[in-house]
């Protein structure tokens, strides 16, 4: 059964999670965000949204800038989070010794965006 708003009469939204504002930033993470980087390395497509009025902490649960050396491993949002399992899960999978096509070599995409699609 999906889980949905309803907004007058006829404006639905459907919904996956919803957390309280003393919902931890790993709470968020493993509940909602961990299978789906689980289902990346499957092969499936998967989108993360943050909806919500302004102030509500939609930046903070998806990025907030915490990097482990600033001590606040415990705040860093969805982003880091996903990225840093990503890229664990792919060097676990990758052959003993590999350093990737261009080890050791400076990038020719320096001030390139790059498409993720």
């Amino acid at each position: 059964r999906e889980q949905q708003v309803v907004l007058g009469k006829d404006r639905a939204f459907t919904f996956d999670y919803v957390f309280g504002e003393r919902s931890s930033q790993s709470k968020v993470y493993d509940e909602c965000c961990n299978p789906l980087i689980q289902g990346c390395l499957e092969g499936y497509n998967a989108t993360v949204m943050a909806y919500g009025q302004t102030g509500s902490g939609k930046t903070f649960t998806m990025g907030s800038g915490a990097q482990p050396e600033d001590g606040k491993e415990h705040a860093a949002g969805v982003i880091p989070r996903a990225l840093r399992e990503l890229f664990a899960e792919l060097e676990d999978c990758a052959p003993p010794g590999y350093q990737g096509p261009d080890a050791g070599s400076e990038s020719d995409s320096e001030g390139e965006e790059v498409d993720l699609e």
